[in-house]
């Protein structure tokens, strides 16, 4: 992949800040920056695109300015859930976002599963995948599968390596199951364990084609902290392999300048 090819694909996140999804495109546009993710953990954000006439604006302005965007998905019920008719809505409610989403001119959606629910036992906080290994082994196979056969139509739903995708046996479901989107967060895999770390690498360089989006960020080593990227040698070896996806690069940093300015950092281009 060529270095031009690689600014073009790089833009930033946003939260906050804007008032509607539109404005933050134009003004976007105005610093150069062509490809954005809009987080739609911001309930205005969320609204907008689930209602008509705001959703039509977000596709012409996408459209006129020249934007391609991506979005991320609220962090709210994921495949971990036990109760199978909330999820069973919550997978319906997933796939009318898609097609909403699809309207307003979005290429993908990343998505958590969701984190692997924790129990109090005999005095010791204990993971329920633990105990219960053999019904989350089955229950997450079914679900993943569903939402592969269903979500398989629209812009890509990517999974994202968040809470329950970090245990060895939730990534050994996802390789058994085809037609599932990614997304590396170069973020994540540096504040892992190393041994974690190592594993997820591996688990992504093994579906390097099914990686649509890349969140890049950087942290101290020991709490994810979204810090401002600055020497773009701190996040190797997974930048230099995100270099050479066919992926939308994200500057995961907030506010929106400290996103733009580790943009620069790593694009050595000034906005």
């Amino acid at each position: 992949m060529s270095e031009a090819s690689f600014v073009e694909r790089f833009g930033v996140q946003v939260l906050e800040g804007f008032s509607s999804i539109a404005e933050a495109f134009s003004y976007l546009a105005l610093r150069g920056i062509r490809v954005v993710e809009i987080n739609l953990n911001n309930p205005y954000f969320l609204a907008q695109l689930t209602a008509e006439p705001e959703r039509a604006e977000i596709a012409k302005v996408a459209q006129d300015e020249g934007i391609t965007w991506v979005a991320h998905l609220p962090e709210t019920i994921g495949f971990f859930e036990i109760a199978e008719q909330v999820f069973a809505r919550y997978l319906t409610w997933l796939a009318r976002l898609q097609e909403k989403a699809s309207d307003a001119g979005c290429k993908a959606l990343t998505v958590h599963l969701g984190s692997a629910p924790h129990l109090a036992y005999s005095g010791q906080r204990r993971q329920g995948t633990d105990l219960f290994r053999e019904y989350y082994e089955t229950t997450l196979l079914v679900r993943l599968r569903r939402a592969a056969n269903l979500l398989r139509n629209g812009p890509p739903v990517c999974i994202e390596n968040v809470g329950g995708f970090h245990q060895q046996f939730v990534r050994d479901i996802l390789a058994r199951i085809d037609g599932l989107s990614y997304t590396m967060d170069i973020g994540h895999l540096k504040v892992a364990h190393p041994r974690i770390a190592d594993a997820e690498f591996c688990f992504f360089r093994e579906h390097a084609n099914a990686i649509r989006v890349v969140h890049v960020h950087d942290n101290d080593g020991e709490w994810d902290g979204h810090l401002p990227v600055a020497d773009p040698a701190a996040l190797e070896p997974y930048l230099g392999f995100a270099r050479e996806l066919d992926a939308y690069l994200i500057m995961e940093v907030r506010p929106v300048e400290a996103a733009i300015s580790s943009l620069a950092a790593l694009t050595g281009i000034k906005r």
